[in-house]
């Protein structure tokens, strides 16, 4: 590759990973709960700008195999690999360009969906300018337009971080050295920041959770040539000056108050005036919110928010969730737990059977219209929904936690895995992590010709361990495969 088309991702590649925030169905679910719901549940088109090599954009069009994705970068490498990655899925339905949104050649609209993850505060402002001129331009009367970006308060840390490792690794060409001197300085100051400053306390949070993330991911953020968080205020600015409006946030966890109003609205009026944004803008503050999902729709098109029950007709839910034993001294309430030890407790026993049921069937989903009919329940349903426990959906999912008698993984978690990935696309979008060679390997076998026999004798053979032990561990991993959402109902 010469290097008039080389970028810093293409020496470098950007981790291929699903953000189950930007897949259409849940933005979808998410804007109809806003009371957008007129965008097309099918039979729509999308545009992924920034798709990298791209994983999120393939995970959507294998969910909707009716629809057409086209994803474009700057890259030509990852467009390569993106291409390649869903030729070997069989994927017909998407395509990837190199390309550059500054200059003429983008893919022709409409589109019922753009998205843009990771780029909007990592380019310089004549791009963020064009991705909204071009949302605009090009999305459909009835479309939304989802960027995700770094906000500030809660980046200015993230900032100060950035300011020393530019400092120290200013001249360094070679990404190897320079991540090498990077991630060596964090530890250096990690040590010597005294806990007892509140400021270097939280710097030093910030550095040890800089170390934890992918080192390729500390190259193109704190190490990129851009690196622009942004006020959620200027964003919508922008976007009302392209004929487009703020409608929420795709991660309905920060759409509690939109929902349900409650005080909060109410006691901050003084400095909001009643508008909504600048209200979102005060809970940024608030909260010292550090990344945002803006759901972006056509000027004129943002109704009420406010709950409506019969907006759940036509939507789905699931969520992984467990149910503790009862507590001897509360009995009548029930608490369900996430993988990552969330709760929830409810003693209203409709809701206590909804959320045993989305247990039960995870990783499917419910059709949740007939919950629209039961007004306390939905209200009780949304209050476990804003939690962030629960995603929501326009349309069930294509997987299944009961593999058949001939199992089958899908293409594209296959033709990912051949490749060596070990973070997958899952059927219900976001990324299944495989965790080990085994695991993939035996995913790899799951084409649905073999039988539970034949995959212990082809995993005992693999793995050099007897057919006993193969047949006996077959079934957990089947089962965790079901549940990663790879396995194809």
């Amino acid at each position: 590759m010469n290097d008039a088309t080389s970028t810093s991702y293409d020496r470098v590649a950007y981790p291929s990973v699903c953000h189950i925030d930007m897949h259409p169905s849940v933005i979808g679910a998410v804007a109809a709960l806003c009371g957008h719901t007129a965008i097309p549940r099918e039979n729509y088109r999308v545009l992924e700008i920034g798709c990298g090599s791209g994983a999120n954009l393939m995970s959507m069009a294998l969910a909707a195999p009716e629809s057409r994705f086209v994803g474009i970068d700057l890259a030509p490498s990852a467009i390569a690999i993106a291409n390649n990655v869903a030729a070997s899925a069989g994927l017909s339905n998407v395509r990837f360009e190199t390309c550059n949104i500054l200059d003429a050649g983008i893919p022709k609209g409409p589109y019922d969906y753009i998205i843009a993850h990771g780029v909007y505060a990592w380019v310089p402002g004549a791009v963020r300018e064009r991705m909204m001129r071009l949302s605009g331009e090009m999305l459909s009367e009835n479309g939304v337009a989802v960027f995700s970006y770094n906000v500030f308060p809660g980046c200015r840390l993230r900032e100060g971080l950035r300011d020393m490792l530019l400092s120290v690794t200013k001249g360094i060409e070679d990404p190897v050295k320079k991540l090498e001197r990077g991630r060596a300085l964090l530890a250096y100051q990690i040590d010597g920041w005294n806990e007892g400053d509140p400021y270097a306390a939280a710097m030093k949070m910030e550095a040890a959770a800089a170390l934890k993330r992918d080192p390729y991911v500390l190259y193109h953020d704190e190490l990129g040539e851009c690196f622009e968080p942004q006020m959620l205020g200027d964003v919508v600015a922008l976007a009302r000056a392209n004929g487009l409006d703020y409608l929420g946030d795709s991660h309905v966890s920060l759409m509690a108050e939109a929902l349900f109003p409650g005080p909060r609205v109410e006691s901050a009026r003084g400095w909001t005036d009643g508008d909504w944004v600048k209200f979102e803008q005060m809970l940024d503050f608030t909260m010292m919110r550090r990344f945002r999902r803006s759901i972006l729709v056509r000027a004129g098109k943002v109704g009420d928010r406010r709950f409506d029950p019969a907006r759940l007709v036509g939507l789905f839910a699931d969520a992984d969730l467990t149910q503790d034993e009862p507590d001897a001294q509360k009995p009548e309430i029930a608490t369900f737990r996430t993988p990552s030890e969330e709760e929830i407790k409810t003693g209203n026993p409709y809701v206590v059977a909804l959320l045993k049921s989305l247990g039960e069937a995870y990783p499917g989903a419910l059709d949740l219209g007939k919950y629209a009919r039961e007004h306390e329940l939905s209200e009780h349903f949304l209050d476990a929904l804003v939690s962030g426990a629960l995603t929501l959906r326009t349309r069930p999912l294509a997987c299944t936690s009961q593999p058949g008698p001939r199992p089958l993984a899908s293409a594209l978690a296959r033709a990912q895995a051949a490749t060596g990935e070990m973070n997958v696309a899952s059927i219900k979008g976001g990324a299944a992590k495989l965790g080990d060679a085994g695991i993939v390997a035996f995913l790899l076998l799951l084409d649905g010709t073999r039988t539970l026999d034949d995959l212990a004798r082809a995993m005992a053979e693999k793995m050099r361990v007897s057919f006993d032990e193969a047949e006996a561990r077959t079934p957990s991993v089947l089962a965790h495969l079901a549940k990663l959402g790879v396995i194809v109902a």
